[in-house]
């Protein structure tokens, strides 16, 4: 049985299952917490090839002001899961080589949340995103992670969803509550 790229392997079974022609995304994000205030940060835009080679392939694919917008606002710690692995696998990678974390990821609770909404890159299908949402309870930051800037743990309330990129500033009420 072929399979046609142009399906982005989703036509062979959208049919029968409704899989989303716009694609499906499996990502981890990790609700770091320390006295009440949850670890965000922003991309660095000139280590860009770091988060590309190892947590969001995806990004190679973005251009011009679409680009522009993944370096503009705040996110979690996230990553996309790996052929294979298993969503704390995932997570304790996050930690150690996201976060630049040496103690042992302290992970609690994690839940599951789905939503869809119309492909960006084709906007006739709709693309769907499964998140494994783990709290964790977060070490004193001894040292800024070279990709990041802007990072450190802050107030809920100081996020605001629209100046979050991507999918996190939806995250946003859903980790904050795993992290209580």
């Amino acid at each position: 049985m072929d399979i046609d790229p142009a399906d982005h392997g989703f036509g062979l079974f959208g049919a029968d299952f409704g899989y989303p022609g716009g694609g499906l995304c499996l990502s981890v994000f990790l609700a770091v917490e320390r006295d009440g205030e949850l670890l965000t940060g922003r991309m660095d835009e000139e280590r860009a090839q770091r988060w590309t080679e190892a947590w969001a392939p995806n990004l190679a694919y973005y251009e011009g002001e679409r680009r522009a917008r993944l370096f503009d606002g705040w996110r979690f710690p996230a990553t996309y899961l790996r052929v294979g692995e298993e969503p704390q696998t995932a997570a304790e990678r996050v930690w150690r080589d996201q976060l630049g974390f040496e103690v042992e990821p302290r992970l609690g609770s994690m839940e599951v949340s789905s939503s869809s909404q119309p492909s960006r890159r084709t906007p006739d299908h709709e693309h769907w995103d499964v998140v494994f949402a783990y709290a964790a309870e977060g070490p004193p930051i001894q040292r800024v992670p070279s990709h990041w800037d802007a990072f450190g743990y802050r107030p809920p309330s100081e996020l605001a969803p629209e100046t979050s990129v991507m999918l996190h500033g939806q995250m946003l009420d859903e980790l904050a509550s795993l992290a209580e």
